[in-house]
């Protein structure tokens, strides 16, 4: 908790009550897109200078993905770029532009993830103890 608090980006409090659990990315402009690399940062930064986060999931959310994003930006959380698609070639297209560095350029990333939108189908889906079978990470290679 006390090096989450050195992250500008993290809200100090947040408008909810019991206990919330968010999950997300730490970077920083100068990491060339290593989340690892901010994140031991944070040893030898002390102040937290440069890092950043993005949310980019709610333990527990209900609905959507487009309704978590709505409710961590509600949060004051900064939340990646969101796109719907309902065709698997709409899928191949944008990660095709994203290869092309046509899109999501605003984050530093090596990679998109593709999720399933519906929580509801997400826990049907399940996960292993590494990965959830309702999400595909697609990487930048080269």
């Amino acid at each position: 908790m006390a090096a989450a608090m050195l992250v500008p980006s993290i809200p100090r409090s947040i408008m909810a009550s019991g206990v919330v659990e968010i999950h997300g990315e730490l970077y920083g402009a100068d990491f060339a897109g290593s989340q690892k690399v901010a994140a031991k940062s944070l040893n030898s930064r002390p102040s937290g200078d440069g890092l950043l986060f993005c949310a980019y999931r709610l333990v527990g959310s209900t609905g959507t993905e487009c309704s978590t994003m709505i409710q961590l930006r509600k949060l004051r959380f900064d939340v990646p770029d969101t796109l719907v698609c309902t065709e698997p070639g709409q899928v191949r297209s944008l990660h095709q532009k994203w290869i092309d560095w046509e899109l999501f350029d605003s984050w530093p990333t090596d990679g998109i993830v593709v999720k399933v939108s519906d929580h509801a189908l997400q826990q049907e889906l399940g996960h292993n103890t590494q990965v959830p079978h309702w999400a595909l990470a697609m990487k930048r290679y080269g």
